[in-house]
Protein backbone atom coordinates (compact mmCIF):
# COMPACT_ATOMS: atom_id res chain seq x y z
CA UNK A 1 0.00 0.00 0.00
CA UNK A 2 0.77 3.92 -0.45
CA UNK A 3 -0.18 6.66 2.03
CA UNK A 4 -1.59 6.23 5.05
CA UNK A 5 -5.06 5.17 3.31
CA UNK A 6 -3.07 2.81 1.37
CA UNK A 7 -4.03 2.29 -2.16
CA UNK A 8 -5.13 -1.50 -2.05
CA UNK A 9 -8.78 -1.77 -2.04
CA UNK A 10 -9.16 2.22 -3.00
CA UNK A 11 -11.25 2.17 -6.01
CA UNK A 12 -13.59 -0.05 -6.62
CA UNK A 13 -14.43 -0.64 -10.40
CA UNK A 14 -18.20 -1.32 -11.32
CA UNK A 15 -19.85 -2.81 -14.49
CA UNK A 16 -23.06 -1.86 -14.42
CA UNK A 17 -24.54 -2.55 -11.04
CA UNK A 18 -22.01 -4.03 -8.41
CA UNK A 19 -18.60 -5.25 -8.76
CA UNK A 20 -16.95 -5.83 -5.42
CA UNK A 21 -13.81 -4.37 -3.78
CA UNK A 22 -12.55 -2.88 -0.56
CA UNK A 23 -13.30 0.29 1.95
CA UNK A 24 -11.35 3.17 1.14
CA UNK A 25 -11.48 6.97 -1.27
CA UNK A 26 -13.53 6.39 -3.80
CA UNK A 27 -15.33 3.93 -5.85
CA UNK A 28 -17.02 3.87 -9.90
CA UNK A 29 -20.75 3.55 -10.55
CA UNK A 30 -22.42 3.49 -13.89
CA UNK A 31 -22.46 1.52 -16.65
CA UNK A 32 -19.17 2.15 -18.65
CA UNK A 33 -18.42 -1.73 -18.60
CA UNK A 34 -15.35 -2.23 -16.43
CA UNK A 35 -13.84 -5.17 -14.79
CA UNK A 36 -13.95 -6.17 -11.18
CA UNK A 37 -10.54 -5.54 -9.80
CA UNK A 38 -9.04 -3.61 -7.38
CA UNK A 39 -7.58 -0.34 -8.47
CA UNK A 40 -7.14 2.51 -5.75
CA UNK A 41 -9.36 4.24 -3.28
CA UNK A 42 -13.12 2.99 -1.80
CA UNK A 43 -16.43 1.76 -2.91
CA UNK A 44 -19.26 3.25 -3.65
CA UNK A 45 -21.47 1.28 -1.84
CA UNK A 46 -21.23 -2.18 0.51
CA UNK A 47 -22.58 -5.85 -0.06
CA UNK A 48 -24.90 -6.50 2.68
CA UNK A 49 -26.73 -10.06 2.12
CA UNK A 50 -25.56 -10.16 -1.12
CA UNK A 51 -26.97 -6.35 -2.24
CA UNK A 52 -25.23 -3.35 -3.07
CA UNK A 53 -26.44 -1.06 0.17
CA UNK A 54 -29.03 1.63 0.21
CA UNK A 55 -28.75 5.05 0.37
CA UNK A 56 -29.03 5.30 3.77
CA UNK A 57 -26.33 3.26 4.85
CA UNK A 58 -23.95 3.98 1.95
CA UNK A 59 -23.94 7.61 2.49
CA UNK A 60 -21.60 7.11 5.30
CA UNK A 61 -19.12 5.97 2.79
CA UNK A 62 -20.64 8.17 -0.60
CA UNK A 63 -22.95 10.83 0.53
CA UNK A 64 -26.15 11.08 -0.14
CA UNK A 65 -25.08 11.86 -3.80
CA UNK A 66 -23.70 8.90 -4.06
CA UNK A 67 -26.05 7.05 -2.22
CA UNK A 68 -28.67 7.92 -4.47
CA UNK A 69 -27.12 7.19 -8.12
CA UNK A 70 -25.82 3.83 -6.32
CA UNK A 71 -29.27 2.62 -5.94
CA UNK A 72 -29.80 4.31 -9.40
CA UNK A 73 -27.37 1.67 -11.13
CA UNK A 74 -28.90 -1.21 -8.85
CA UNK A 75 -32.58 -0.60 -10.32
CA UNK A 76 -30.86 -0.56 -13.74
CA UNK A 77 -31.12 3.21 -14.87
CA UNK A 78 -28.73 4.79 -17.35
CA UNK A 79 -26.43 6.52 -15.14
CA UNK A 80 -23.53 8.53 -16.52
CA UNK A 81 -20.33 6.37 -14.96
CA UNK A 82 -18.13 7.97 -12.91
CA UNK A 83 -17.04 7.81 -9.42
CA UNK A 84 -16.93 8.92 -5.88
CA UNK A 85 -14.24 10.53 -4.09
CA UNK A 86 -15.38 9.02 -0.63
CA UNK A 87 -15.34 10.12 3.03
CA UNK A 88 -12.60 8.50 3.79
CA UNK A 89 -10.42 10.24 1.37
CA UNK A 90 -11.97 13.59 3.01
CA UNK A 91 -11.55 12.22 6.64
CA UNK A 92 -7.65 11.90 5.62
CA UNK A 93 -7.16 15.16 4.23
CA UNK A 94 -9.23 16.95 7.24
CA UNK A 95 -7.06 14.90 9.87
CA UNK A 96 -3.75 16.61 8.27
CA UNK A 97 -5.32 19.56 8.69
CA UNK A 98 -6.78 19.02 12.33
CA UNK A 99 -3.27 17.95 13.42
CA UNK A 100 -2.23 21.65 13.10
CA UNK A 101 -5.35 23.41 14.35
CA UNK A 102 -8.99 22.26 14.45
CA UNK A 103 -11.90 22.62 12.53
CA UNK A 104 -14.98 20.64 13.71
CA UNK A 105 -14.39 22.45 17.43
CA UNK A 106 -15.13 25.56 15.86
CA UNK A 107 -17.97 25.08 13.55
CA UNK A 108 -19.15 23.41 16.81
CA UNK A 109 -18.77 26.41 18.88
CA UNK A 110 -20.57 28.93 16.37
CA UNK A 111 -23.56 31.07 16.62
CA UNK A 112 -25.41 30.20 13.62
CA UNK A 113 -27.43 33.90 14.15
CA UNK A 114 -24.37 36.03 13.96
CA UNK A 115 -23.81 35.55 10.30
CA UNK A 116 -20.45 38.14 10.91
CA UNK A 117 -18.74 35.49 13.05
CA UNK A 118 -19.95 32.85 10.11
CA UNK A 119 -18.41 34.54 7.25
CA UNK A 120 -15.21 35.06 8.80
CA UNK A 121 -14.85 31.25 10.23
CA UNK A 122 -16.05 30.27 6.77
CA UNK A 123 -13.56 32.04 4.91
CA UNK A 124 -10.42 30.86 7.32
CA UNK A 125 -11.54 27.29 7.11
CA UNK A 126 -12.06 27.72 3.32
CA UNK A 127 -9.05 29.19 2.69
CA UNK A 128 -7.41 26.67 4.98
CA UNK A 129 -8.35 23.95 2.41
CA UNK A 130 -7.84 25.33 -0.37
CA UNK A 131 -4.39 25.98 0.58
CA UNK A 132 -3.54 22.20 2.33
CA UNK A 133 -1.53 20.28 0.02
CA UNK A 134 -3.77 16.86 -1.00
CA UNK A 135 -2.39 13.72 -0.08
CA UNK A 136 -0.42 12.23 -2.88
CA UNK A 137 -1.94 8.51 -2.56
CA UNK A 138 -5.14 10.49 -2.98
CA UNK A 139 -4.27 12.45 -6.08
CA UNK A 140 -2.46 9.90 -8.28
CA UNK A 141 -5.59 7.57 -7.51
CA UNK A 142 -7.62 10.58 -8.77
CA UNK A 143 -5.65 11.12 -11.43
CA UNK A 144 -5.89 7.09 -12.64
CA UNK A 145 -9.20 7.10 -12.23
CA UNK A 146 -9.95 9.79 -14.07
CA UNK A 147 -7.41 9.09 -17.23
CA UNK A 148 -9.82 5.40 -17.42
CA UNK A 149 -12.98 7.18 -17.20
CA UNK A 150 -12.36 9.86 -19.71
CA UNK A 151 -9.60 8.58 -22.36
CA UNK A 152 -10.93 9.95 -24.85
CA UNK A 153 -11.27 14.04 -23.15
CA UNK A 154 -14.57 14.30 -22.17
CA UNK A 155 -15.58 16.69 -19.66
CA UNK A 156 -16.82 15.69 -16.12
CA UNK A 157 -18.92 16.94 -13.16
CA UNK A 158 -17.90 17.67 -10.09
CA UNK A 159 -20.71 17.11 -7.54
CA UNK A 160 -21.04 17.76 -3.68
CA UNK A 161 -22.32 14.53 -1.63
CA UNK A 162 -22.61 15.28 1.94
CA UNK A 163 -23.49 12.98 4.49
CA UNK A 164 -26.03 15.19 5.78
CA UNK A 165 -27.77 15.35 3.01
CA UNK A 166 -31.44 13.77 2.11
CA UNK A 167 -31.53 13.81 5.86
CA UNK A 168 -35.70 12.79 7.10
CA UNK A 169 -36.05 16.13 8.47
CA UNK A 170 -33.20 18.40 6.62
CA UNK A 171 -32.50 19.12 3.35
CA UNK A 172 -29.01 20.79 2.17
CA UNK A 173 -29.67 21.21 -1.85
CA UNK A 174 -27.46 24.11 -3.45
CA UNK A 175 -25.98 24.53 0.04
CA UNK A 176 -22.46 22.99 -1.10
CA UNK A 177 -20.64 23.45 -4.47
CA UNK A 178 -20.86 21.85 -7.92
CA UNK A 179 -18.91 22.43 -10.95
CA UNK A 180 -19.69 21.03 -14.63
CA UNK A 181 -18.11 21.51 -17.82
CA UNK A 182 -14.36 20.13 -15.76
CA UNK A 183 -11.98 19.56 -18.73
CA UNK A 184 -8.88 18.50 -17.50
CA UNK A 185 -7.44 16.13 -14.52
CA UNK A 186 -5.34 19.26 -12.71
CA UNK A 187 -9.24 21.52 -12.94
CA UNK A 188 -10.53 18.14 -11.71
CA UNK A 189 -8.45 18.00 -8.61
CA UNK A 190 -9.08 21.41 -7.58
CA UNK A 191 -12.72 21.11 -8.15
CA UNK A 192 -12.53 18.02 -5.78
CA UNK A 193 -10.89 20.41 -3.51
CA UNK A 194 -13.15 23.38 -3.64
CA UNK A 195 -16.46 20.74 -3.04
CA UNK A 196 -14.38 19.91 0.43
CA UNK A 197 -14.62 23.62 1.15
CA UNK A 198 -17.78 24.31 0.27
CA UNK A 199 -18.70 21.88 3.78
CA UNK A 200 -17.69 25.46 5.23
CA UNK A 201 -20.05 27.59 3.74
CA UNK A 202 -22.07 30.09 5.79
CA UNK A 203 -24.93 28.65 4.65
CA UNK A 204 -23.97 24.99 5.16
CA UNK A 205 -22.34 25.71 8.20
CA UNK A 206 -25.19 27.99 10.03
CA UNK A 207 -27.64 24.98 8.57
CA UNK A 208 -25.83 22.37 10.43
CA UNK A 209 -25.90 24.55 13.64
CA UNK A 210 -29.60 25.38 13.21
CA UNK A 211 -30.48 21.79 13.09
CA UNK A 212 -27.98 20.33 15.64
CA UNK A 213 -25.98 18.27 13.49
CA UNK A 214 -22.80 17.04 15.54
CA UNK A 215 -20.11 18.02 13.53
CA UNK A 216 -18.22 15.07 14.22
CA UNK A 217 -20.34 12.89 11.87
CA UNK A 218 -20.59 15.72 8.85
CA UNK A 219 -18.09 14.72 5.92
CA UNK A 220 -17.82 15.01 1.89
CA UNK A 221 -17.73 12.99 -0.70
CA UNK A 222 -17.37 14.04 -3.97
CA UNK A 223 -19.49 12.59 -7.21
CA UNK A 224 -16.57 12.67 -10.95
CA UNK A 225 -18.91 11.85 -13.57
CA UNK A 226 -19.02 12.11 -17.10
CA UNK A 227 -20.60 15.36 -18.94
CA UNK A 228 -24.01 14.67 -20.55
CA UNK A 229 -24.66 17.36 -23.36
CA UNK A 230 -28.07 17.60 -22.16
CA UNK A 231 -31.40 19.79 -24.44
CA UNK A 232 -33.39 19.61 -21.86
CA UNK A 233 -33.10 18.26 -18.31
CA UNK A 234 -35.21 18.48 -15.09
CA UNK A 235 -36.55 16.91 -12.06
CA UNK A 236 -39.39 14.59 -11.06
CA UNK A 237 -40.65 14.40 -7.64
CA UNK A 238 -42.20 10.71 -6.60
CA UNK A 239 -44.82 12.76 -4.58
CA UNK A 240 -45.87 16.22 -4.56
CA UNK A 241 -43.58 18.70 -3.44
CA UNK A 242 -46.09 21.35 -1.97
CA UNK A 243 -48.84 18.94 -0.77
CA UNK A 244 -47.51 15.64 -0.17
CA UNK A 245 -49.36 13.26 -2.23
CA UNK A 246 -48.28 10.14 -3.28
CA UNK A 247 -50.30 9.99 -6.08
CA UNK A 248 -48.70 11.79 -8.42
CA UNK A 249 -45.55 12.53 -9.81
CA UNK A 250 -44.46 16.34 -10.28
CA UNK A 251 -42.29 16.99 -13.20
CA UNK A 252 -40.19 20.13 -13.72
CA UNK A 253 -38.24 20.56 -16.50
CA UNK A 254 -36.22 23.30 -19.02
CA UNK A 255 -33.89 23.52 -22.06
CA UNK A 256 -30.41 22.68 -21.25
CA UNK A 257 -29.15 21.00 -17.85
CA UNK A 258 -30.87 20.84 -15.22
CA UNK A 259 -29.00 22.98 -12.77
CA UNK A 260 -30.68 25.88 -13.98
CA UNK A 261 -34.37 24.36 -12.67
CA UNK A 262 -32.48 22.94 -9.20
CA UNK A 263 -30.72 26.83 -8.59
CA UNK A 264 -33.94 28.85 -9.33
CA UNK A 265 -32.45 30.45 -12.69
CA UNK A 266 -35.57 29.35 -14.78
CA UNK A 267 -39.22 29.08 -14.11
CA UNK A 268 -39.53 25.45 -15.67
CA UNK A 269 -42.49 23.63 -17.44
CA UNK A 270 -44.40 21.62 -15.01
CA UNK A 271 -46.02 18.60 -15.31
CA UNK A 272 -48.76 16.95 -12.37
CA UNK A 273 -49.17 12.73 -13.74
CA UNK A 274 -51.41 10.77 -11.64
CA UNK A 275 -49.67 7.30 -10.90
CA UNK A 276 -52.63 5.01 -12.00
CA UNK A 277 -54.18 6.86 -14.77
CA UNK A 278 -51.29 8.19 -15.96
CA UNK A 279 -53.24 11.48 -16.69
CA UNK A 280 -51.31 14.87 -16.95
CA UNK A 281 -53.81 16.84 -14.32
CA UNK A 282 -51.32 19.75 -14.43
CA UNK A 283 -48.99 21.73 -17.40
Amino acid sequence: GAGAMGMQGAITPYSGAYAGGGAGGYGYYGSKGRSPGRLGLGRLGARTGGNMTTRGAAGGTVGGKGGSLGELTQAGIDVPPGFVVTVAAFEEFLAALEAREPIRPLVEALDPIDLGAATKLSEQLRARVMEEPMPASVREALKGAHAQLCDDGQPVAVRSSATTEDAEDASFAGLQDTFLWVLDADDMLERVRECWASLYSVESMTYRRKQHFPEEGVAMAVVVQRMVDAKCAGVMFTRSPTSGDKSVITIEGAWGLGSSVVSGEVTPDKWVVGKITGEISQR
